[in-house]
């Protein structure tokens, strides 16, 4: 979609979200707003006909703990779709339908934010289909999920387990023993 039919979208989006407190800057497809050390946020994922919400909470104070380079994403998100059911185009779904249907994203925040609920989905083998977690992502967030919770031996019998499968499954860079071998730098001396 280019910039002209993505407008309509952008202006429906900031209709119903800034009364909201979510703010967006004028060249990004994402609105955000703070919630305590969390961010809430939504996002729209143009494709060339087709428009993918997302939405989810980023755990900004446990980013924050690891430089960028680590790869750590530390919070759930999910796609409005899994929610509503509603496939959204730029053809078929006014840009008022898209925005309307963001309030089945925002109430859904609260349950995001609740930083022990989201440990146990990572934990889960079979993780819901409504939150997107990819592997990658799950074996940063959790051990890091766990020590925030005081959950200090958990955290490195998963830091341990994820070990012994990552090199055939983890996607990203750097690989995963750079984040574990960083992890137990910092958590080292909690590992009592």
């Amino acid at each position: 979609m280019n910039a002209a039919e993505r407008a309509p979208y952008l202006d429906a989006g900031d209709a119903v979200l800034m009364p909201l407190g979510f703010k967006r800057k004028k060249k990004e497809f994402a609105w955000r707003r703070p919630a305590g050390s969390d961010v809430e946020w939504i996002h729209l994922n143009f494709g060339l006909g087709v428009i993918n919400p997302s939405y989810g909470v980023s755990y900004k104070d446990l980013n924050a703990l690891f430089p960028p380079e680590l790869g750590v994403t530390c919070g759930p998100s999910g796609m409005l779709q899994s929610l509503t059911g509603t496939s959204y185009s730029s053809s078929k779904t006014p840009p008022n339908k898209v925005a309307g249907d963001f309030s089945a994203a925002i109430s859904q925040f609260p349950k995001l934010r609740d930083r022990a609920a989201f440990a146990e989905v990572l934990m889960s083998e079979t993780p819901p289909r409504t939150l997107v977690n990819f592997f990658s992502d799950r074996i940063r967030a959790l051990p890091l999920l766990l020590i925030s919770l005081g959950r200090t031996q958990e955290a490195f019998e998963w830091l341990a387990r994820f070990e012994a499968v990552a090199p055939e499954r983890d996607q990203i860079q750097p690989r995963y023993h750079v984040y574990a071998a960083h992890f137990r730098r910092h958590y080292a001396s909690q590992d009592a």
